[in-house]
């Protein structure tokens, strides 16, 4: 009962820390339009569960999807895989991509797709309250933000609650984030990818240097504050009308 309940409940725990209307619990962006994916075959073996993930991007590029949320991943590239992401960004679609937790260097050993390097890609490590990278997580120089990944509370199957630690609910954060700063173009046809990137990476705040050998992300902890102040700097410069963010207060009871 526990696989299943695992198994199933991962992805709306995931649409939940993004995207919950407030009813319950907030997510980060509850406005964001969500197109859910279903690929995986419990029953299916890797091989197949691979061929579905690149059917369910390719899908999502078509489709019109601006940000792609990828929590998963494993430690082998796959080309199939690695061409849809080209596609991807062909496309001017970002993707959020789980670093793993597997609790290793993937400057080392490699996690796909957070590790393919492709600009439109941004890998995601998972954090603590403290602002601890989780020994769980994978780190590096590759991984490019950290954010909050431990038992986090959100949305299950039937109307319940509950909480799921990883790297997968840290890159569901880094997703409605990226889904809220993109409220800063003033028309869907001025998303720009690597602009929303740079804002994320560059606005992030530095980690603790209590263990800095374990506490290796390149860029820091994801801050929607600081990445604000990224976006509007470069409005500035582009000399485009930035959109009033209005902060966004602690809803979740956790």
């Amino acid at each position: 009962a526990r696989a299943i309940y695992i198994l199933f409940g991962h992805l709306p725990h995931i649409i939940g820390s993004t995207a919950a209307n407030g009813i319950g619990l907030a997510g980060v962006c509850p406005k964001v339009r969500i197109m859910a994916l279903k690929y995986y075959d419990s029953s299916g073996s890797g091989f197949n569960n691979l061929q579905n993930t690149v059917k369910a991007i390719h899908y999502a590029n078509k489709m019109g999807a601006h940000i792609i949320n990828y929590s998963g991943g494993g430690a082998e590239a796959a080309s199939a895989e690695r061409m849809a992401l080209e596609d991807s960004r062909a496309r001017g679609i970002l993707v959020v991509a789980a670093a793993g937790n597997d609790g290793r260097s993937n400057d080392l050993i490699p996690y796909y797709p957070a590790s393919y390097p492709l600009d439109n890609v941004i890998s995601v490590a998972s954090i603590n309250r403290q602002d601890e990278l989780l020994p769980s997580s994978n780190f590096g120089k590759i991984v490019h933000v950290a954010a909050p990944g431990l038992s986090i509370l959100s949305t299950l199957p039937g109307g319940r609650f509950g909480m799921m630690t990883g790297t997968s609910q840290a890159t569901a954060f880094v997703t409605g984030a990226a889904a809220l700063l993109a409220s800063q173009f003033k028309d869907v046809k001025d998303f720009d990818y690597k602009a929303l990137k740079t804002w994320i990476t560059q606005g992030a705040r530095n980690m603790p240097d209590s263990k800095p050998n374990h506490s290796l992300v390149a860029h820091g902890i994801i801050s929607v504050s600081g990445s604000l102040k990224q976006a509007k700097g470069w409005l500035t410069q582009k000399d485009l009308p930035s959109i009033a963010l209005e902060s966004v207060k602690k809803r979740n009871r956790n």
